[in-house]
């Protein structure tokens, strides 16, 4: 079997092995540190998925990289050896971290990541960076340091000497895998650098967080970006309204312009700041283009597939870690798969999972592995985390939802993860896999058809224009568009995730309610296009103050785009009604105007829901399964079960997870004889099932 195929269909299992610190260290006697030093129980594991009959297997694997021009392989041999030898017939795609390692951070601290008040003179850098060491972890700096978020990270993505030395190393590598007598069980590379490696800026998920890299390096790319769009760097730092330019590192946005809490609409929407815009593009787009080339080395040398994790949309701060140049990488010839972390929030047994990224947008073109880290009852015991299932049937449903979603979303693939280690130590957790490898094997056999007809898009051109600090998106916490895209899942029917950008290249015609989440920055080619290929009898869900950026900022492209009028009025904050998250967003009002039906008022009396036609627009986010699915059965939308009920399927299987427990009927697709997998209860002839849904439960119907 291909490689290609291999990756597009048969799952993987990821442990610990090969977990090393990061930048790289040693023992006293010289050898490579890695997490943990036994791996006997990790191997075991890895044995047991293989029995259980996943055939590939993936790992961190040590990229030899240990100084400057100096390369160390054991650690690469001793991971190589340890999975690769299980069985010949284990096949492996190792994950490699091209972070530089301390020597050469050391060597070039002109070439490193700075925060915004770290110092700048070489020799400084050089100091702080000796003095952080100890402290660094795969995200950056551990939690205990006393300036915790990187005042000096590691090698700035914008640094030429970085790729081309990374690309170096990775080509040392890769020869040196070559000549190992495991080359022929690698079926592709997953490559990251970054904050856990997961080709995200340095200091976006840590406390405090910073924003933006202001190294030296980086510093003097920006200032070249910059001059190529206004025509030079004085130009640039005119548009950006500094005053008195004289160096480069003046034209990067320090936090309090990127992330503050924002005096107005016009401040959040960064109308007259288009430095904080810029800027965030420059980031995503340098990280996207390091991941290509890289990419492109992998190719050129192996010629097997490579992959990166990328597209964060749903996680929080995205255009500071650098992940919104998703179309970047999906042009990349070089690339052929794209990954994310499952979605965190909202991932316990009962709720609907989902992604990080947009990965049908991805599957459009590349492919999409999952990692489904969720976690079992067992890694509930040492980790305490709400969102681990608390037994071993809720474990089973959590391992069936995952799979469940990613067929459903086009046949995606994916990884089961330890990533806390142990979390599939038991013969109990092990004795769910082979029914779902079977499922998942019988499933991807059948031709697919979807039948979704609920649709939610997010913007990943919108996010350059919002301030980071509002809580409209967010990552493990609560944020606007993670609870609507939560509570849409759980409306009762399946519902598919795109990109706004998606909608110019697909037939919208199957879809009869499309929720726009964050659909504020639409230009004139889009908005034509919507008007003009929208089905006339699809419903359109809009939020907040969809459209108002169109190569600029006005009200009026609210009401060009949606049909209602809105304006912003002095409240405080909005804390969305329905959600109770504590937003900063400037609250805005719909304005009675003749046509429009009113459907929701604040306390005070203001309009914060209304419609005019197919098109509704609600300002302040606030909808749960219950609205959607109302809505959605107004729409006409083929409904599957009650609200509060997440739904993954398509023409070869559904599948139901409960949140809550209720007396329902479930409905199929069309009548015929139907197997329950999990309980292998028969129904023939009808396509309703009556039952009483059991909170956190699962139940999967497949034809027979």
């Amino acid at each position: 079997m291909k490689t290609e195929s291999l990756l597009a269909r048969e799952p993987l299992f990821w442990s610990r092995v090969g977990f090393a610190e990061d930048p790289t260290r040693r023992d006293l006697q010289g050898k490579i540190l890695f997490k943990e030093r036994d791996w006997t129980d990790y191997i075991a594991e890895h044995r047991s998925f293989f029995r259980a009959g996943v055939k590939c297997h993936t790992t961190i694997l040590h990229n030899g990289w240990v100084g400057v021009d100096q390369y160390d392989f054991s650690g690469t041999d001793r991971t190589l050896e340890a999975i690769c030898e299980i069985s010949p017939d284990i096949r492996y795609m190792p994950r490699i971290k091209l972070n530089a390692p301390a020597a050469w951070c050391e060597r070039y601290p002109e070439e490193l990541y700075l925060s915004e008040h770290a110092p700048r003179a070489p020799e400084e850098i050089r100091r702080v960076f000796r003095e952080q060491l100890p402290f660094f972890s795969t995200p950056g700096l551990e939690w205990d340091y006393p300036d915790a978020g990187c005042a000096v990270g590691l090698q700035s993505f914008c640094s030429e000497k970085w790729l081309e030395d990374a690309s170096c190393a990775l080509r040392m590598l890769l020869a040196h895998i070559d000549q190992t007598p495991y080359a022929d069980q690698i079926i592709g590379y997953q490559i990251g650098f970054g904050m856990c490696a997961e080709n995200a800026y340095w200091g976006g998920w840590v406390s405090p967080r910073r924003f933006g890299d202001f190294g030296l390096a980086a510093a003097e790319k920006f200032a070249e970006y910059c001059a190529g769009l206004y025509g030079s760097r004085q130009a640039a730092a005119e548009a950006f309204h500094i005053e008195e330019f004289n160096d480069a590192v003046q034209l990067i946005p320090g936090s309090a312009r990127r992330c503050h809490t924002p005096e107005n609409l016009e401040d959040y929407f960064r109308y007259g700041n288009d430095q904080c815009a810029v800027y965030s593009r420059f980031l995503s787009e340098t990280t996207a283009d390091a991941v290509c080339r890289f990419a492109e080395v992998i190719k050129t040398e192996t010629g097997k597939p490579a992959g990166a994790f990328y597209g964060y949309l749903f996680s929080s701060y995205p255009g500071q870690i650098g992940h919104l140049a998703v179309q970047r990488l999906l042009d990349c010839a070089a690339l052929d798969f794209l990954s994310s972390p499952k979605g965190y929030y909202r991932s316990g047994p009962g709720e609907p999972g989902g992604a990080q990224g947009m990965s049908l947008s991805v599957t459009r073109k590349k492919l999409w592995l999952d990692e489904l880290d969720n976690g079992t009852y067992l890694g509930r015991r040492v980790h305490h985390k709400d969102y681990y299932p608390a037994d071993l049937p809720e474990t089973r449903t959590v391992l069936w939802r995952e799979v469940a979603k990613n067929l459903a979303w086009n046949n995606q693939n994916f990884w089961w993860m330890d990533l806390g280690g142990g979390w599939f130590r038991d013969e109990a957790v092990m004795r769910l896999f082979p029914p779902l490898l079977q499922f998942i094997r019988k499933v991807r056999s059948m031709p697919r058809k979807s039948l979704c007809e609920i649709l939610l898009i997010v913007d990943e051109d919108s996010l350059y224009w919002q301030n980071e600090d509002a809580n409209f998106m967010g990552g493990h916490h609560k944020a606007i568009v993670n609870e609507m895209a939560s509570e849409l899942l759980l409306c009762g029917a399946p519902v598919e995730q795109y990109r706004l950008r998606d909608l110019l290249e697909m037939d919208l015609f199957s879809y009869k309610l499309i929720v726009f989440a964050n659909a504020f920055a639409v230009d004139e080619k889009t908005r034509a296009y919507l008007k003009t290929n929208l089905p006339p009898d699809t419903l359109c869900l809009w939020h907040y103050a969809a459209g108002i950026r169109n190569h600029g900022y006005s009200l009026d492209h609210v009401r060009d785009l949606t049909g209602l009028s809105v304006e912003p009025y002095e409240m405080g904050f909005d804390a969305s009604n329905g959600y109770g998250i504590d937003v900063k967003l400037p609250p805005i009002r719909i304005l009675p105007e003749d046509g429009i039906a009113i459907q929701k008022r604040r306390a005070d009396g203001t309009i914060c829901t209304a419609r005019r036609g197919n098109h509704i627009l609600c300002v302040s986010p606030d909808f749960r399964s219950e609205d959607f699915f109302a809505l959605a059965s107004e729409a006409g939308c083929r409904m599957y079960a009650p609200p509060h009920c997440t739904v993954y399927g398509d023409s070869r299987f559904m599948a139901f997870f409960p949140q809550q427990d209720q007396n329902a009927v479930l409905f199929l697709p069309e009548a015929g004889e139907y197997e329950e997998l999990l309980t292998g209860k028969h129904c023939s002839g009808f396509a309703t099932w009556p039952v009483r849904l059991k909170a956190k439960d699962a139940l999967v119907f497949m034809r027979v």
